[in-house]
């Protein structure tokens, strides 16, 4: 459809506007250990909670920060009791590409986990968000918000690192849409982090000036191949 595009509604740190941000994958390892008496029965059976950590280990093993790629391991669970080994863990994996090379990386890293002591290991989830790379399209509709944003008299400015968040598809897109705010040191997601009420006011009026400009630019004529208009 002539004129599509995507507006995402994202949060926005200092009213920044951006043009690209990285693939997002979620990913999930179940480790399957035998339950036994940790202190009675010491030599019988296999904890799923060390198998865990050993993948942890070689999850984070597989960042490479220069590339962009960051996995990291945010929630562990495993086990029933404190004195008896676990009988299953599983890792709740978030994983960050700057590129489709990468995201195929990380599937082998991912195809080839094995457990230390043999038992089973399973791997589930996969690719959300496909990695977003700045281009023409988008750079002309990062334009356009500009535009109305300079008629609004407001001030933005676009940061240059690609940023990990909501992504449906590889159409255009202007991301951080929404309502601007800050956080403690500049970290994403603290307890601390909070909204600008004057903010929310300004992107609500950025984003109707937007839409009605981009509303108006889809109904006009299109030029025909023999130059006329239709």
């Amino acid at each position: 459809m002539r004129g599509e595009s995507e507006l995402v509604f994202e949060a926005s740190a200092h009213g920044a506007l951006k043009a690209a941000r990285k693939g997002v994958g979620i990913f999930q390892v179940q480790a399957r250990g035998e339950e036994a008496h940790a202190g009675l029965d010491p030599d019988a059976g296999v904890s799923a909670v060390d198998e865990i950590a050993r993948l942890v280990l070689e999850l984070h093993g597989a960042a490479d920060l220069d590339a962009g790629t960051t996995p990291n391991v945010g929630l562990l669970k495993g086990g029933t009791r404190a004195n008896v080994k676990a009988g299953r863990a599983t890792a709740n994996i978030d994983v960050r590409v700057s590129s489709d090379e990468e995201a195929e990386r990380i599937d082998g890293v991912l195809a080839g986990l094995t457990p230390h002591n043999a038992k089973a290991c399973e791997v589930t989830g996969g690719w959300n968000r496909p990695v977003m790379v700045r281009s023409e399209d988008i750079a002309s509709l990062i334009g356009k918000a500009l535009a109305v944003a300079g008629e609004l008299g407001f001030r933005w400015r676009i940061p240059r690192s690609a940023v990990p968040v909501t992504a449906t598809s590889r159409q255009p897109s202007a991301c951080r849409c929404g309502w601007s705010g800050c956080c403690r040191r500049r970290r994403a997601r603290p307890r601390t982090e909070w909204i600008s009420i004057d903010g929310m006011l300004e992107r609500t009026c950025l984003a109707a000036g937007l839409l009605a400009g981009l509303s108006a630019a889809a109904k006009e004529p299109v030029a025909s191949a023999q130059g006329g208009r239709n």
